[in-house]
């Protein structure tokens, strides 16, 4: 069985003692957006176990932190290409 699937959401980034170098870090978090897009495919191996795979893409869009003297600290977005291998079980039947 094919799929894919798309979401945008609120992501939260926290970054908890993070050194920056030259004697600083950064102890703070900060909310975004985020969004995915997936591909992939289940082959049934009972009726309520599947196997599968997909190809996922995931997209953070940029922070803001203050550092350990209060400077401002910028992150640019962030984006992750993953490959999953996937195992469904259905626990109430097909």
């Amino acid at each position: 069985r094919p799929y894919v699937g798309v979401g945008v959401g609120g992501v939260r980034v926290d970054l908890d003692n993070i050194d920056i170098g030259g004697g600083d870090g950064v102890n703070d978090s900060d909310w975004t957006w985020g969004a995915q897009a997936f591909v992939g495919a289940d082959v049934m191996l009972t009726q309520t176990v599947s196997l599968g795979g997909r190809d996922r893409y995931q997209y953070v869009g940029e922070t803001n932190f203050l550092d350990f003297d209060g400077d401002p600290v910028s992150i640019d977005h962030i984006a992750a290409h993953s490959i999953e291998g996937v195992l469904k079980i259905r626990f109430n039947g097909p």
